[in-house]
């Protein structure tokens, strides 16, 4: 299946961009497909390869997927990206977690700085799965940047990119969107309480046990921590970080996810915000 749609950017040129997708069904695990992009109308883009998700032997403690996770990476200063494009075309990930905060930033310079970042990442995300969470620096235009250069689970869900959930293995992997939290004006907390429902029907299915047996490791990955090592710069590092405790509706907290999480069972957690670190539950 494909669809293309139309994005215009926020700034003052309004570049616009048409984003393609397209689903390959029936690919057999483990199994290396090449593929090229483009069109006779415009030219072809360079070969690239890809290995379908393999199987996993769940029977096995040794047979986990190798993942790399980090955020913040902007494209001035990138100095791990070489590093990331040569690990991942040897084929020594089976995906890249990036939770958050693309490009500093995607809309800059009339968004020529979110296409050059793309360019940037091509050499890694077009050999292995590419999995985003939404950050703070993708405020700009209501997230449009974000939501227009990923494809997501989730974008076919209805929730776009903002979260979402996937198997990998013995893993069940979360993605979430802290920046509810903190945006959104008018439908913060409706947006917040649809996450959470969200978030709680998929852990209630993930922790059932036929599900648990085969992914028994729940990992939920976000942009803002819970918590943070910084003394009260950033709102994670206060005692009332509403992602953590909840939005404060009529004097009472509701929609914190520690509880939840702490509930289900989550075996760890993931986030990557200035002066922060994850947390391990």
């Amino acid at each position: 299946m494909e669809s293309i749609t139309k994005f215009v950017d926020g700034g003052s040129l309004k570049n616009t961009q048409y984003i393609h997708r397209i689903t390959l069904p029936n690919l057999i695990p483990g199994k290396t497909y090449l593929y090229r992009c483009g069109s006779q109308y415009i030219g072809w883009s360079d070969i690239f390869y890809f290995r379908a998700m393999r199987r996993y032997d769940l029977s096995s403690s040794s047979e986990y997927p190798h993942l790399i996770y980090y955020g913040d990476l902007g494209d001035t200063n990138s100095v791990s990206l070489a590093r990331i494009q040569q690990e991942a075309q040897k084929g020594l990930y089976d995906a890249i977690l990036h939770v958050g905060d693309f490009a500093y930033n995607f809309y800059s310079q009339n968004g020529t700085v979110g296409d050059k970042f793309m360019n940037d990442i091509q050499s890694a995300a077009a050999y292995v799965p590419y999995m985003t969470a939404v950050g703070n620096h993708e405020y700009l235009y209501n997230f449009s940047h974000y939501l227009n250069r990923f494809t997501m689970p989730g974008y076919y869900q209805g929730q776009g990119n903002m979260y979402y959930s996937w198997n990998i293995g013995p893993l069940h992997i979360i993605t979430l969107s802290s920046e509810y939290y903190y945006f959104f004006p008018g439908q913060r907390e409706q947006l917040v309480q649809q996450q959470y429902q969200w978030l709680e029907n998929d852990l209630i299915r993930a922790n059932l046990p036929q599900n648990r047996f085969k992914q028994p490791w729940i990992i939920v990955m976000g942009h803002k921590p819970f918590y943070c090592s910084n003394v009260a710069k950033d709102l994670c590092a206060t005692i009332d970080n509403p992602i953590r405790v909840g939005l404060l509706v009529n004097n009472i907290r509701i929609y914190g996810l520690e509880y939840l999480l702490t509930k289900y069972s989550v075996d760890l957690t993931l986030w990557a915000h200035e002066h922060s670190y994850e947390r391990l539950y």
